[in-house]
């Protein structure tokens, strides 16, 4: 069997609305004071190695996020994407985000 890298993944999250923006500054995956919360995806680059996609969230403004994803197995930023939500908590606007491992 060939090795395959990831083309597509789904991102489900729970994200708290009353968490206050970070006071720590500029994000930065090592300061904890600089994101809300992270949670990890594994994911496969084209030999079939797998890294450990970091994702970061930062709360900016009342009902939007940036995402920030990291290769923990490499320390090298994937990509970021904004995310906005309705006053329901629902993503105002679904779309497709490219990440480069």
């Amino acid at each position: 069997m060939s090795a395959r890298a990831t083309t597509t993944a789904t991102m489900v999250s729970n994200l708290n609305s009353t968490d206050a923006v970070p006071t720590g500054g500029a994000f930065t995956a090592t300061n904890v004071d600089t994101y809300n919360a992270k949670s990890t995806v594994t994911v496969y680059d084209p030999q079939g190695n797998d890294h450990a996609l970091d994702l970061y969230y930062v709360k900016t403004a009342d009902n939007n996020w940036t995402v920030h994803a990291i290769d923990s197995t490499t320390g090298q930023a994937a990509g970021n994407f904004n995310m906005v939500f309705d006053t329901s908590g629902n993503l105002a606007s679904a779309s497709t985000v490219a990440l480069t491992i």
